[in-house]
Parts: structure tokens; sequence; C-alpha cells
């Protein structure tokens, strides 16, 4: 029977309607995959499985078969209740399996897994040992070394970044000092994709292919310096941004478009134009390497900073559409209206979108919009703050709920609007914040209509 040291896991509640989360793409989380490279090259056998569309109890069977010495697994907020639930079952089998859990929630808010978590939502989170906060490469190797090859499990006060929890001190979290950011993304070791990987990720949503092939994640950067009032993920990097080089961005596509028949990135980098030089030099080193029209590109933009500055400009559409075979955009369109605009600290010109739109349209690339319903929201900002022109600008358009993560200052500021504490509902489909400007009824309405 196969055995590896760590075993990596993401958990969605899929099957069991737990977490019924909709996400842009299908692909094997890269975070996961990021964090399976860096231990890999260490030394370190590591298995990934996402749960997709098996059942809680058989992804657990998995892991348990595997006979792991530490089980990882990374979750959003609605996802934490089952991965919880997952780490509880592996610790009553055996506890001397180390369990470490990751992510944006546990990263930016600690204190509201332990021991908040459960006493506020009624789920019993005891089988978590470990919180890794921040970027978790180099702090779950040095757990690895403590657990695995030093046998010293208890002594992870010299392991920064980390979040120790042990059963017999319930009230008791004990937190080492901060990690310091990686600041050379191209000092990480390459993740390898199998072509089993890559046959299952998917992309959710139109776009131009040159060919059938597969669909693979890269991220360019990390970081936010742009951060959402409503987000994580400001408190965990602030604004600093590391970035890769180009030369070691377009290596990697360039490998996977040979190596691997990949013809489609999408680029999990949150403000990927807030450089349009670095745009120019990485549409230049394209053509430069002959691979021009040979994949399409999927990111996320931001139109406008926090204090109104235009991000999009037509160079930039033009360069890249010229670049790729396919391009398309996703933008945060949710402060659409002057009340929403001061909720968000966002600020998105309806003017200034439909400009954008014909210049996507112009050069041939496609837009998504992303728009939220907030409590401020009412029927005339769910049609484009009193235009329903503002829609057609758009090639999809995905509405959903404003859903703050817990702990943060927003969170905090309308916790007497919550509808629900209960963290699986926090996944943007259904509203966990009390409309001031619409009735339930009206709300699901004007979700139904906007789709």
């Amino acid at each position: 029977m196969k055995k590896v040291d760590i075993v990596l896991f993401e958990a969605n509640g899929k099957v069991e309607g737990v977490s019924p989360t909709v996400r842009q793409c299908g692909i094997k989380s890269l975070g996961l995959k990021a964090l399976e490279a860096y231990l890999v090259n260490d030394g370190y056998s590591v298995e990934i499985i996402m749960q997709d569309e098996q059942t809680t109890k058989k992804l657990t069977k998995k892991i348990l078969s595997l006979k792991p010495k530490i089980v990882g697994a990374t979750a959003t907020t609605c996802e934490i209740p089952v991965t919880a639930e997952i780490m509880r079952a592996i610790k009553d089998f055996d506890r001397k399996i180390v369990t470490v859990v990751g992510g944006y929630h546990v990263s930016a808010y600690p204190e509201t897994i332990y021991p908040g978590y459960v006493q506020a939502n009624g789920v019993d989170s005891s089988g978590i040992s470990l919180l890794v906060l921040g970027e978790g490469e180099i702090t779950l190797s040095e757990i690895a070394k403590k657990v695995i090859r030093d046998k010293d499990f208890f002594n992870m006060r010299y392991v920064d970044g980390v979040v120790s929890y042990y059963e017999d001190y319930q009230e008791r979290m004990t937190k080492t000092r901060p990690r310091e950011r990686i600041k050379n993304l191209d000092l990480l070791p390459r993740i390898k994709w199998t072509k089993k990987e890559l046959a299952s990720n998917k992309f959710n949503g139109m776009m131009y292919r040159p060919k059938e092939g597969y669909v693979s994640a890269v991220i360019s950067e990390r970081g936010r310096p742009f951060g959402c009032s409503f987000c994580s993920t400001q408190s965990t990097y602030g604004n600093y941004v590391a970035t890769r080089s180009i030369k070691d961005l377009v290596d990697e596509i360039e490998f996977l478009i040979k190596e691997k028949e990949v013809n489609m990135f999408v680029d999990y980098s949150p403000t990927a134009n807030r450089d349009h030089k670095r745009i120019h030099k990485f549409c230049q080193e394209v053509r430069r390497r002959g691979l021009q029209k040979k994949f399409s590109l999927y990111t996320l933009w931001r139109l406008q900073s926090p204090k109104g500055k235009f991000l999009v400009n037509e160079e930039i559409v033009a360069d890249l559409s010229d670049a790729m075979y396919g391009l398309k955009i996703g933008f945060g369109i949710e402060s659409l209206s002057k009340k929403d605009e001061s909720l968000l600290e966002k600020n998105n010109s309806v003017k200034y979108i439909k400009q954008v739109s014909r210049w996507f349209d112009k050069h041939g690339a496609l837009m998504r919009g992303f728009y939220m319903i907030t409590p401020e929201t009412d029927e005339k900002s769910i049609v484009g703050c009193e235009t329903s022109e503002i829609i057609s600008c758009f090639d999809d358009l995905r509405v959903t709920h404003l859903t703050p993560f817990p702990g943060t200052q927003f969170d905090n500021a309308l916790n007497y609007r919550l509808l629900t504490k209960n963290w699986t509902n926090y996944n943007c489909e259904q509203p966990v914040i009390q409309s001031i400007r619409l009735s339930r009824s009206e709300e699901h309405t004007s979700e139904l209509q906007s789709h």
C-alpha cells in the first residue's frame, strides 16, 4: 500500500450540499500545488487530494489510506466547517497525525478559529493542530522537519508564522512571530502539473481558444496593492506585492505550451493591470519566443484605484489582444452607486466602464463582470446605476452577495445585520447580511433577473 509523508487536501462539502461554492475556474488548487513543489524539493513525499464530487467520508478514508504523518488543508470561510470535520475524523483515527490548516481566513483572523469558532458556530474544530499564517511553503516545510525528521512536534515555537492549539488547553492559543514574506518568487520551485491534473482542469465561461488543449493556472505576482474593505487579503499581505520576473513567468508558460499541450492560462494575480510597463514587457517576450496567438489568458483587473485613478487604457488591451489568441478579463463592478462606493471604499465610474467596454470590443477581448449585492444595493443600482446599458458592457456577468470575512472591520461594523453566523453559508451565493433597501423576495428576484 502506498504511503506518503504529507497529504494536502481541499474540501468543499459539495456532495452533502454543505457549501455550494460556484467557482470561475475548476482548477486544482494552485496554493496546494505550490506547497507540493516546495515540499517535494525538500525531499518529502506528497499527495494532493481534491474533494470534488466525492463524499466527505470517502475523502477522509482516502487520506487515511496513505498513512501520512502530516495532513494539511487550505480552506476558505465556507470550507472551514467541513475541513474541521475531516480533521476531527483523522484525529479520532490516529492522534499522532499532525493536522494543519492554512488559507486567507486563518491567516488574517486565526482568533476566529480558536476558541471563538468552536463557541460561535457549534462545530468542534479540535481536530486541527496548527494554523499556518500567510505564505505556507517555508512554514510547512519547517513543520515537516520538526514532525518527520526531528520528531519534535511540541517544539513549534521556533517556527515562524504558526498558531498552535493543543486540545488539553482549549482556551490557549500560541502564536509565533510573523513569517517574513517571500520576496523573490523566481526562487520558488516550479510547479509540476501532470497530464491527469491538467485534463481535469476546466474554465467555466466563454473563452476563445486556439484548439483543443489543456488549462493551467499560473501566478505572476503575490499580494494585494488595493485591498477591499470586506476582504482578508489586505490583512494577510498588506500593500506589499512580490512579482515574478517576466522571464521566469514566460519560461513556465512556454514549457506548458510545448511540453504539456496547454493553450489557456488563468493568472490568479488579483490586480494584474497595476503596472502597464510590465504588461507591455510580457507581450514583447511572448512575441520574441514565437508564442504569439498560441494561448489564451484570463485574469482579474481593477478598473480604478481607491483614489479613482484609471487603471485601464486602450494600449494594454490592444497589446495583450495582439499577443494572445483569446483575452478575457474579470472586473469587480459592485460600487456603481455613491452609497456602495462609500460602503466598499472603491470607485467605479459608469462612464469609464462603457469606455473600457468599447476598447475590449474593438480589439476582440472579452469582459467578465462580478457584481455584488450589498446592504446598500437597490433596484436601480442592480441594473447599472440608473441605466441598464451597463449590463451590455460585459460578455458574462456573475451576481453574488457581499460576504465579509469574519473578523474584518467590515464584518464587525455590520455584525448587527448578519442573517447567519453559520460559515457554510459564507459562499457568496446566498445573502448573509440583511439588505437595507431590498426585501428578501426582491433580493432573490433581482439576483435571478441579473443572471
